[in-house]
């Protein structure tokens, strides 16, 4: 299962930041994308749950056509597999305590022990605006100028962000929670599936 929030930010922020990566944000209505998924997985008999922060990316300069994503930051509750990430697949995986819960109300953190760094929570219960099947396949570009292809399907649904909903940005060890803040990154939607199924390639250098 899977708890995704997507949202939009400053596309100057972006543009900056993502010039240091030789890549181009996607350009939503002036403002750059965001997504914020929250899995829980299951690998080889083994239970854990990730958290990433993703930047939708362009092959156009002007940011006109969705080409993938970029992914600065993520964590894994498993430590093992955190590593395992950063050591053979070059991916910014890093150990974290991430909750989440795909029953409505959903929620989902990432704690350093005591410390929430990161939060979201929906606030009373709801129905969905709208349920289809929700598929990506494409590049995720990694920093350094590496990438791998993801893929991910399932049925979801679509829940507005409303007004009374949490969306918390304590955290200071990771840059990316800096970005969020610094970027005016605004919360649209939750993205609910029960079923999600997700696959990766390994990872590959981009040739330019």
């Amino acid at each position: 299962m899977e708890v995704a929030l997507y949202g939009t930010a400053d596309l100057a922020f972006w543009r900056e930041q993502l010039a240091r990566e030789s890549l181009f944000p996607l350009n939503v209505n002036g403002k750059a994308e965001v997504l914020i998924s929250v899995p829980h997985l299951l690998w080889k008999g083994v239970r854990f749950n990730e958290l990433s922060i993703s930047i939708g990316v362009s092959a156009r300069e002007d940011g006109g056509t969705p080409d993938g994503f970029f992914l600065p930051h993520a964590f894994n509750s498993n430590r093992l597999l955190a590593f395992m990430e950063r050591m053979f697949f070059q991916t910014p995986y890093y150990y974290a305590e991430v909750q989440v819960s795909e029953q409505i109300p959903a929620r989902f953190a990432v704690k350093h022990g005591a410390e929430t760094a990161f939060k979201g929570r929906m606030i009373g219960k709801r129905d969905p605006v709208r349920r289809e099947v929700e598929h990506f396949e494409g590049p995720v570009h990694l920093p350094g100028g590496k990438y791998f292809t993801a893929r991910i399907s399932g049925l979801t649904d679509f829940y507005p962000f409303s007004d009374e909903d949490v969306l918390s940005v304590n955290g200071v060890r990771e840059t990316v929670f800096g970005w969020l803040r610094a970027s005016n990154f605004i919360p649209l939607e939750w993205r609910i599936r029960g079923d999600a199924v997700h696959g990766k390639s390994r990872t590959f250098r981009r040739n330019s």
